[in-house]
C-alpha cells in the first residue's frame, strides 16, 4: 500500500472516482493491504500490527471503509503460526497465500495433494476462530511465478497465442500445466498466479495474451477438442479471470474436508543446505534501530492522544494570549507520520530481516532517522505544553554510544528522554 499510496496521491479527483469506481464492482481488489508485505521471522508482533494497521486505515479511509480479506505473504522466507493467527484470522482475513516454504515439505505435500489446508495455528485454542485457510501460489512450486511456459509479461514471456500457427500445441501445453496442478490439491477449482517480479510492464500485452488463453480454452472446450486423457479426473474446463476472493469463495462452497496444521513453515530451506536461517542475525544495527523507534513510536502515540485530550484547553488558552513564543510554534511536517511510515515500510520482508543490499539498508535505516528527528520534536513540543514548562526537553538518540550532545553543552535544567 506504501506504493499505491504513493501513486494515488498524485492523481486527479477524476481517476480517483474511476479507481473507486473499479473497486465498487470489484474489478479491482486489495490483497493484504499492509503498508508492506513484512517478514515474519526478525519482527515484533506489534511492528506487524503496526504497518497492517496503517495500510488498513488507507482503505478504510479513501474507500469507503473497505477492508481486505486476504492475506497475501508470497515472498517471505518461512511462515509464522502468529501471522496465521494474530495477523489473519484475528485480523478478519478468510484465508493466506503465500509461496515459500521448506523444499522437502513442499515435495512432500505435493505428492499428497496437500498444497492448501487449514491452519489453526493459535496456541489459545480459539477453534474455528483462530483458523484460516491457506493456500500455496505459482501453481504450488515454492514461489509466486505462472505456471511454467506461460510466462506473458514483457521481454521475459514466453511463446504467445498465434492463430494459425502454434494455437493447438499452446492449449494442450496450457491444459497440462492446470492439470498438473490441481493433481497437487484437493477440489476442483484451482488459481493461477500470473506473474512475478520485476513484471507487469506493458498491461496491453498481458490483458491480450491472457484474452487469448481465455478465450481459445473455453473455445476448444465448447468445440470438444480438449480430449479426455487431457483432462484426468474432470470432464472439463472453464478458464475465467479472478481474485483471491473468488477463489476462497468457490473452495468453501465445495466443503472440503482439508488437513489442519497448527505449527509454523520454519525453518525454510529452498535446497539441499540451503537454509534461510542466517537473516534471523542478519544487519544486527538496522533490527535494533526497528526495535528502538518502534518503542518511540508507541510512547510518543501516548502523548499524542494525551494532547488530543487536552487540545481543546489549549487552544483556549493559546488563544487568549494572542502570541506564543517562538520555540513553541511546531511546524506542520513535525508528527508522527513520518516515523509512521518508515516503521511500516521496514517490516518489510527485505527491511528488518537484512536480506537487502547495502545501499537499500542504507535507505531504510535513514528514512527511519527522519522519522525519529520530527517524531521525537513533536514529543518534546507536546511534552512541553502538556507540562506547561519553560524548560527544553529533548531526545537523545545515540545513547547506545553513551553520547547526548545537550548533556555537554548546555545547562542541567534541560530534561532529556
Amino acid at each position: 500500500m506504501a506504493f499505491f499510496h504513493k501513486w494515488w496521491e498524485l492523481q486527479t479527483t477524476e481517476m480517483q472516482f474511476q479507481v473507486k469506481d473499479l473497486v465498487k464492482r470489484k474489478q479491482l481488489t486489495f490483497v493484504n493491504g499492509g503498508w508492506c508485505m513484512h517478514d515474519e521471522a526478525t519482527t515484533h508482533y506489534m511492528g506487524m500490527i503496526d504497518q497492517t494497521t496503517r495500510g488498513h486505515d488507507f482503505l478504510k479511509m479513501n474507500f469507503d471503509g473497505y477492508t481486505p480479506r486476504i492475506g497475501w505473504q508470497l515472498d517471505p522466507f518461512g511462515h509464522s503460526a502468529t501471522q496465521a493467527s494474530l495477523l489473519s484470522a484475528e485480523a478478519g482475513f478468510d484465508a493466506l497465500f503465500f509461496g515459500r516454504i521448506d523444499y522437502e515439505d513442499l515435495q512432500l505435500r505435493q505428492d499428497s495433494k496437500q498444497c492448501e489446508g487449514v491452519w489453526r495455528a493459535s496456541p489459545n485454542n480459539l477453534g474455528a476462530d483462530g483458523e484460516v485457510f491457506w493456500s500455496l501460489s505459482g501453481s504450488y512450486e515454492g514461489n509466486y511465478q505462472p505456471p511454467r511456459g506461460f510466462d506473458l509479461d514483457g521481454y521475459l514471456s514466453d511463446e504467445p497465442l498465434v492463430d494459425g500457427i502454434n494455437i493447438p500445441d499452446r492449449i494442450s501445453d496450457f491444459v497440462t500445466q492446470c492439470m498438473k496442478q490441481a493433481d497437487r490439491t484437493i477440489g476442483n477449482n484451482i488459481m493461477l498466479t500470473m506473474g512475478s517480479d520485476f513484471q507487469f510492464e506493458n498491461a496491453f500485452e498481458n490483458f491480450e495474451r491472457l484474452d487469448d488463453i481465455v478465450h481459445f480454452v473455453n473455445k476448444y472446450q465448447s468445440e470438444g477438442k480438449i480430449t479426455k486423457s487431457q483432462l484426468g479426473r474432470f470432464s472439463s474446463i472453464n478458464v475465467f479471470y479472478s481474485n483471491p476472493e473468488m477463489y476462497v469463495d468457490a473452495k468453501s462452497e465445495e466443503n472440503i474436508q482439508w488437513q489442519i496444521k497448527q505449527d509454523d513453515f520454519f525453518p525454510y530451506a529452498d535446497c539441499e543446505n540451503c537454509f534461510w536461517t542466517g537473516y534471523f542475525t542478519s544487519r544486527p544495527l538496522l533490527k535494533r534501530y526497528e526495535r528502538t523507534s518502534s518503542s518511540f513510536l508507541h510512547a510518543a502515540r501516548q502523548i499524542e492522544a494525551y494532547e488530543s485530550f487536552e487540545e481543546k484547553k489549549n487552544k483556549e488558552k493559546k488563544e487568549m494570549s494572542n502570541h506564543l513564543d517562538e520555540k513553541h510554534l511546531l511546524e506542520s511536517d513535525i508528527n508522527l507520520d513520518t516515523l509512521e511510515d518508515a516503521s511500516s515500510i521496514v517490516q518489510h520482508h527485505d527491511g528488518v530481516s537484512g536480506t537487502s543490499k547495502q545501499h537499500v539498508a542504507s535507505d531504510y535505516a535513514f528514512r527511519v532517522s527522519q522519522g525519529m528527528e520530527r517524531a521525537t520534536k513533536y514529543a518534546s513540543h507536546q511534552l512541553e505544553q502538556i507540562l506547561d514548562t519553560d524548560l527544553e526537553i529533548s531526545y537523545c538518540q545515540n545513547l547506545n554510544i553513551s553520547s547526548c550532545e545537550v548533556t555537554q553543552v548546555r545547562p542541567s535544567m534541560n530534561v532529556c528522554m
